[in-house]
């Protein structure tokens, strides 16, 4: 091989290393905030207790928000409804945000949590948030049912 073709591969291999680099990096990735917070009934009268949702693409592609998926204790699979519309354009940079109930959170037990995008990619909720966040909603359902409040919806 001469001196030429030494150096065109080089520059071959590092162009096509670059691409696959900037193709990694532009993929969207989700990152979470999950707390517990009141949500209005649909009919405005009254408030549930939920868990709030709050998803940011810090990708650098657009992202379509396509469900959220559990698993329990048992290992079984659940889908918890979420108030945030699947199909949802997550832009980079954004955000979107959403609510839990109380009850698909806390009577399936739930031992991990995954966001779904638009091609089926699961984004794991680090289990340091889920822990904390069912502690807190358990403490704050039972702090509710002691003062004679019916936890919607009932779990």
């Amino acid at each position: 091989m001469d001196t030429y073709k030494i150096i065109m591969t080089i520059i071959a291999i590092f162009s096509i290393s670059f691409n696959v680099y900037q193709f990694i990096s532009k993929r969207p990735t989700f990152k979470f905030r999950m707390n517990y917070g009141f949500e209005p009934n649909k009919d405005g009268v009254g408030n549930f207790l939920s868990a709030r949702l709050f998803i940011s693409n810090v990708g650098g592609e657009p992202a379509i928000f396509n469900g959220i998926e559990g698993t329990d204790g048992k290992g079984e699979i659940f889908y918890p409804s979420c108030s945030i519309d699947i199909g949802s354009k997550v832009e980079p940079n954004s955000s979107i945000t959403g609510y839990i109930t109380t009850g698909h959170l806390l009577t399936h037990g739930t031992s991990s949590l995954f966001i779904i995008d638009g091609v089926f990619k699961k984004h794991k909720v680090p289990q340091k948030t889920i822990n904390e966040l069912l502690n807190d909603l358990q403490k704050e359902k039972e702090r509710l049912e002691n003062l004679g409040y019916k936890i919607h919806p009932s779990s």
